[in-house]
């Protein structure tokens, strides 16, 4: 259905993929994984022609319908919800907007070209979803939003869909409408490529996954799991590869220098002609040596890049007590005159590791301001105990960094220089990277240097909102790491499931303003 053959894209000097090949079939789901920065995007652009100046081959059968889901959807979108998911038909839109301006000549058009069916499908689809189409498209939330995005895609019912990041802004139950939904279309014989940084996602729906990295990709049957013990194992086999090769550049070193030594000592010291041609046949014989020993030199370059270490968190040791963050009690809240928390009870210890679930909208960011005293309740009573050092990383992180370069927001009195590079360096914020202007940095790493500062400052707990939003699985990796290895609490809202299993050790449920311990 879809081939990829020999794909080079290079803006420059910059070579972003570097030979790509692949294809996908019927029935099938490929996903495509890597860190951000490792061509995802330009590869999704090659394949739905909004790229057209690369080098290999991009073909699909002629008899193929494809339908794109984009990265972001577009906010500013005049019309209603339904007229967004019939969007992705350019003709059927048209048509439908002309008979919602009461020109009726279009009504047999709209029948003959299926838009009536069309919409039942997105009728049902969003009914999965939990989304209303009868809204404006641009007074919904991002999530919804995106939810309207998803049902429109999948009710093209094309035969090639491509989705570019689906999940950013779902909710649990709009990731498994959207599973649910992948499932369906297989079955029907449809193909999908999607690419998406959520390895649960990849795990229960990717029959392959394409990894790219350093412009380079490789393929494994299954998900991301099985991509990940490639990687480790393509680690451990060049890992080995590499020590074998400093063992041999050792030894070939340690031999040479004998050989050299020896044939200019005899040279210099004997006069008979056999001795020295023996001592100059064995300096030749160690000038061999040597461009041998600059073959493997070269060898373990070669190997040297894709050597990757692992990260090794490492930071200040310090003790938490426990001790109480925060009490509500019967606490209630209204926004807007609609009730959002009711009769709400909670402790909050120190070293309470908490998660935080629920569909968009049914108000964890208030729950999270009540229970850190930002927002007072409007029933019940809320004790936040203003001994405990607890840092707030709300979403977006607007006005954590509060200094134009990225390096001056950690160096104090506490830690010079050179110290606060090494910490930063642990959670892959290195060289260049510290010196650039905050604004430059992708959110993972600014949600890193974030975290990496709560700990520096001694936090004892933390609150962090939508933390993995827009993370690459890189980012989300090190994230988990981070939060291992903080030594107090945290309460977290986050739709990452498997961030979630590794790192909560109690999970709430908020819905419908009443909150359940699951």
């Amino acid at each position: 259905m879809l081939q990829v053959h020999d794909l080079r894209v290079s803006y420059g000097a910059v070579t972003v993929l570097d030979g790509i090949s692949f294809s996908l079939h019927g029935g099938e789901a490929v996903a495509v994984a890597g860190a951000n920065g490792s061509g995802k995007t330009t590869l999704m652009k090659c394949l739905t022609g909004e790229i057209a100046d690369y080098e290999g081959g991009v073909a699909l059968d002629r008899s193929v319908t494809s339908a794109c889901l984009p990265q972001e959807s577009p906010v500013d979108f005049d019309g209603s919800a339904m007229e967004r998911a019939l969007s992705f038909d350019a003709e059927l839109v048209r048509v439908y907007r002309g008979i919602q301006a009461g020109r009726h000549e279009f009504y047999q058009d709209y029948y003959e070209s299926g838009g009536f069916v069309l919409e039942d499908r997105i009728r049902a689809y969003a009914a999965n979803f939990g989304v209303e189409l009868e809204q404006r498209y641009r007074s919904m939330s991002r999530g919804q939003q995106r939810k309207v995005d998803i049902a429109g895609v999948l009710a093209m019912d094309a035969d090639l869909m491509l989705f570019d990041e689906p999940l950013n802004y779902l909710d649990i139950r709009g990731i498994t409408a959207f599973e649910e939904a992948i499932g369906l279309a297989k079955r029907r014989g449809r193909a999908i490529l999607i690419v998406s940084h959520d390895r649960e996602l990849i795990d229960n729906v990717a029959d392959r996954t394409i990894y790219l990295e350093r412009g380079s990709m490789f393929s494994v049957q299954g998900g991301y799991s099985t991509a990940l013990e490639h990687k480790e194992r393509d680690f451990h086999d060049r890992s080995e590869r590499a020590r074998a090769l400093r063992k041999k550049i050792s030894s070939l070193q340690e031999a040479m220098r004998r050989r050299m030594a020896w044939g200019a000592s005899r040279e210099n010291e004997t006069i008979d002609s056999s001795s020295r041609r023996l001592a100059a046949k064995v300096t030749r014989g160690g000038k061999v040596m040597e461009r041998r020993l600059e073959r493997h030199r070269a060898a373990l370059e070669d190997e040297k890049p894709w050597i990757e270490k692992k990260v090794r968190l490492n930071f200040p040791p310090y003790e938490v007590d426990r001790r109480l963050v925060a009490r509500m009690e019967s606490a209630g809240k209204q926004l807007g005159g609609k009730p959002v928390l009711e009769a709400l009870d909670l402790v909050v210890e120190t070293r309470d590791r908490i998660a935080l679930l629920g569909p968009n909208g049914v108000g964890k960011t208030t729950l999270l301001n009540v229970m850190t005293g930002k927002l007072p309740p409007d029933a019940g009573t809320v004790y936040c105990n203003s001994n405990v050092r607890v840092g707030y990383l709300t979403q977006g992180l607007a006005g954590f960094y509060d200094r134009e370069i990225f390096l001056d927001n950690f160096v104090d009195d506490d830690y010079g220089e050179s110290e606060v590079r090494q910490y930063l360096g642990a959670a892959r914020l290195k060289a260049d990277k510290v010196v650039r202007p905050v604004r430059t940095l992708s959110y993972g790493e600014r949600m890193r240097g974030a975290i990496v500062k709560m700990i520096l400052k001694r936090m004892e707990f933390l609150v962090l909102d939508e933390p993995t939003t827009h993370l690459d699985i890189e980012s989300v990796e090190v994230l988990e790491g981070l939060l291992e290895s903080f030594p107090g609490g945290f309460a977290v809202v986050s739709h990452d499931r498997r961030l979630i299993a590794r790192v909560a050790d109690e999970v709430f449920i908020l819905d419908e303003g009443r909150m359940e311990k699951l």
